[in-house]
């Protein structure tokens, strides 16, 4: 009976240091999942900082219009955001407008509606200060089920009386 007794007990002692082992190993896993998951945000924060830095330095010299980074992936069904910078030369604030033209892609030009892009009118117009800078934001979102390989997209600002402002931009996005 004794015996019986030191049976059950040792069974007992199994279970739970098994359950305790169990308890341990996916907090260990809960752990190393949310590591990886602060790191690679933190990595991604970094990245965005750096590429925000490259393209300041790209844009400050004293061109009209600049684009930092021209060319940019983008996975089908995802944005690629490019960063257009004007600046107002004129005594007086200038309201700019903002065109984007889709150009060339894979597939010929049935591929080219698989693309949005933006801005589009009515809302590229932006007001500028003079001798200030302005950073406008240029979104190019590939659809589900665009052709893989290389688009372009021809920037273009214009001033008040229509007249080209700056050289045309070329935007590259490369859709994987």
């Amino acid at each position: 009976m004794i015996s019986g007794k030191k049976g059950v007990e040792l069974s007992v002692n199994f279970i739970v240091g098994l359950v305790l082992a169990i308890v341990v190993f996916l907090g260990g896993l809960y752990l190393l999942k949310s590591l990886s998951t602060t790191s690679d945000n933190f990595l991604n924060q970094k990245f965005d900082s750096f590429t925000s830095q490259m393209e300041d330095i790209a844009c400050s010299g004293n061109e009209y219009v600049c684009v930092g980074i021209t060319e940019k992936s983008a996975r089908q069904g995802q944005t690629a955001v490019y960063t257009l910078v004007i600046l107002n030369a004129y005594d007086t604030t200038y309201t700019f407008n903002v065109t984007v033209e889709p150009r060339a892609g894979p597939g010929g030009p049935d591929n080219l509606l698989k693309l949005n892009f933006f801005p589009r009118a009515p809302d590229n117009n932006y007001s500028i200060n003079p001798d200030e800078s302005k950073k406008i934001p240029i979104a190019l979102h590939s659809k589900a089920g665009a052709a893989l390989g290389t688009y372009s997209f021809r920037v273009n600002v214009t001033d008040e009386s229509r007249n080209l402002y700056g050289a045309s931009q070329i935007l590259y996005l490369v859709v994987t």
